[in-house]
């Protein structure tokens, strides 16, 4: 399962289960169409203070939760997607050209002499396949990620107590839109330009194939 521990100021003060009244809980999995949902459905406010905390604003529906209590919540649910498109997604988020948080990227690679030791001139020539190399060549170095938690397997979201609740609902990715009433493609990286190697995805099947176990179980 790849559970890479993530030490970024989101992941300091949550642990991405929610609740959304008395009986309801969400589990969070990033790159799932979670900042749609947040924004437009849950009324999610982000805030950064000087401790790197992050309120919730206060209209929102949402409350975190450090555990999930079966006992108390009967309903439950969370988004699955595509393992390949949910990398492709984080690449174009992180590293695409243009990418909404692509600098921490760009950190990663110098970071871990990366972009260095591969004698490449200028960052921003970098081809989104020399990039994909560098990930893939360097998978162990993603530990040291900032906002690593985005490439943690669907499952590691997951609590084992979800099995326990009375009402369990599973979406995929195409039904946010009709389901949860927002525009599908809020806030969504664009990845259709990220091209695998037939290696690379078969790497992405193999790290994540607790997620195809997931997504068989459920779906």
């Amino acid at each position: 399962m790849v559970n890479f521990k993530c030490h970024c100021k989101y992941c300091r003060v949550y642990n991405f289960l929610w609740s959304l009244d008395d009986e309801m809980i969400w589990v969070e999995i990033p790159k799932n169409g979670s900042a749609g949902l947040k924004s437009t459905r849950f009324g999610y406010v982000v805030k950064v203070d000087k401790n790197g905390i992050i309120p919730l604003g206060k209209d929102s529906r949402l409350k975190p939760l450090p555990r999930l209590n079966p006992a108390r919540y009967k309903k439950g649910f969370f988004v699955l997607r595509d393992p390949v498109e949910r990398f492709k997604s984080n690449f174009a988020y992180f590293f695409g050209n243009g990418g909404a948080r692509a600098y921490l990227g760009h950190e990663w690679l110098m970071r871990n002499d990366l972009f260095v030791s591969k004698n490449f001139k200028d960052y921003k020539n970098l081809s989104h396949e020399d990039k994909l190399d560098l990930i893939f060549d360097n998978w162990e170095l993603m530990a040291n990620f900032e906002g690593v938690h985005h490439f943690n397997s669907q499952a590691s979201f997951i609590p084992d107590e979800f099995d326990k609740l009375e009402q369990k609902m599973i979406f995929e990715m195409k039904h946010l839109s009709p389901i949860f009433g927002f525009e599908e493609k809020i806030n969504v990286s664009n990845s259709t330009s990220i091209v695998l190697k037939p290696h690379q995805e078969y790497l992405v099947k193999e790290y994540y194939t607790e997620d195809y176990d997931l997504i068989r179980k459920y779906l």
